[in-house]
């Protein structure tokens, strides 16, 4: 064999070494705190398995929809509503977080006795962040989606979308009876919309008609008065997360005895 080949051969032996040496590299070092930076919305479900927790029997099940911030340098803020067993919480907290370069995500809201492991996935806005509790005395977690850049108003909702919700409510000194729901709704961008549902409640079906009204703010938070034709009148609060094909409004029930969250997609 002739020795002028060699050269050329440990040249593309080197260029394909290192091509496929970048994407490791990248993939050991691409995330830092300062990956998360801005508002999220947040889903979470979760089930209470220590007794003693706010008066409530283990196997309670709970959820909350929050709108959190980031600030890009290990601090976070955010607002909730939340239902632990059935019982209706709201408020602001404050905690810290961190995260590893291969995205690893971890927090910590002491005020709330809550701490959260989990992965970043994706970029932009289709950034996610999916992460469970880490303490004893529940076991749950959730999902953390990206708002629309530059805020929010009553026209982000605007034409058909479809809904899909699962929770329980809890019948005092009952049973917690399972449910699931999905229908479609239609917002007029101005505050008000309808639509039909079909809910299948602890082994009950219903079908439904709905109105209502409802308002954003321009942090994209969200909440809304729903009459239906089964007799329910129900206030819901969440947030506006995604944009274009990929908007989803997520609510939870703010209701006694409701445990009921709901994501909505846009169709």
């Amino acid at each position: 064999m002739n020795g002028k080949g060699h050269p050329a051969i440990v040249i593309a032996v080197i260029v394909a070494s290192a091509l496929m040496a970048v994407p490791g590299a990248w993939a050991q070092g691409r995330c830092s705190v300062a990956t998360l930076k801005g508002s999220y919305g947040v889903v979470e479900q979760g089930t209470i398995v220590m007794e003693g927790v706010m008066g409530l029997p283990v196997g309670s099940p709970t959820a909350n929809v929050a709108l959190v911030t980031y600030d890009g340098a290990g601090n976070l803020s955010a607002t909730y509503q939340a239902s632990y067993g059935g019982m209706p919480l709201s408020g602001s907290l404050q905690g810290t977080y961190r995260v590893d370069p291969d995205c690893t995500y971890y927090d910590s809201v002491p005020t709330a006795h809550l701490e959260r492991k989990g992965t970043i996935v994706g970029e932009g806005m289709l950034q996610e962040i999916h992460a469970i509790y880490t303490v004893p005395w529940i076991v749950g977690g959730g999902t953390r989606w990206k708002t629309p850049v530059g805020g929010c108003s009553a026209a982000h909702l605007k034409g058909s979308y479809s809904l899909f919700g699962q929770g329980a409510i809890v019948v005092p000194n009952g049973p917690t009876l399972p449910g699931r729901q999905t229908g479609l709704i239609t917002y007029n961008g101005r505050g008000n919309f309808h639509g039909s549902e079909t809910v299948n409640l602890a082994g009950e079906i219903e079908n439904n008609t709905f109105t209502g009204a409802y308002t954003v703010g321009s942090n994209c938070s969200a909440s809304a008065d729903i009459s239906s034709s089964s007799g329910l009148n129900l206030h819901v609060v969440g947030v506006i997360t995604g944009e274009g094909v990929r908007q989803a409004v997520r609510v939870i029930a703010a209701e006694p005895d409701w445990v009921f969250v709901n994501a909505i997609y846009r169709q």
